[in-house]
């Protein structure tokens, strides 16, 4: 009996290149830990550190990630819901950025107004709105 998978079945490159959620959650919890250990060892990290600016930077990161699976899905085009992931990843980043080193949201809050603007010039430009 072959363990070979039909042609129809076979994992294509980029969904055997992927990270899994387990894998994922594994690095985490390692960077995670790893902090909080140098932490309480008595390392002084360089800026304001919020770990749990973290927990805010890993949905950010995985709808980034879903952006890309889908443009690469798409044949490489921006589409409707690929705007909408990376727009969303960005400002979700934007928030986790500004935690994590301490930044005051009333500073960057146009940050926020210059993603919105991204976000309507790409709806814009070309790309189907599928």
């Amino acid at each position: 009996m072959s363990s070979e998978l039909p042609p129809n079945e076979q994992p294509t490159t980029s969904q055997s290149r992927s990270m899994s959620g387990p894998v994922m959650g594994g690095v985490v919890l390692i960077v995670l830990g790893s902090i909080f250990l140098l932490q309480s060892l008595g390392v002084d990290f360089p800026f304001n550190f919020n770990w749990w600016a973290f927990f805010i930077l890993i949905p950010a990161f995985l709808l980034g990630k879903s952006a890309w699976e889908t443009y690469k899905a798409n044949g490489e085009q921006v589409n409707k819901e690929v705007r909408s992931k990376a727009v969303g990843a960005a400002a979700v980043a934007v928030i986790g950025l500004s935690f994590l080193a301490g930044i005051d949201m009333g500073k960057i809050w146009p940050i926020f107004l210059i993603l919105g603007g991204i976000g309507v010039l790409l709806g814009g430009m070309g790309g189907s709105d599928q």
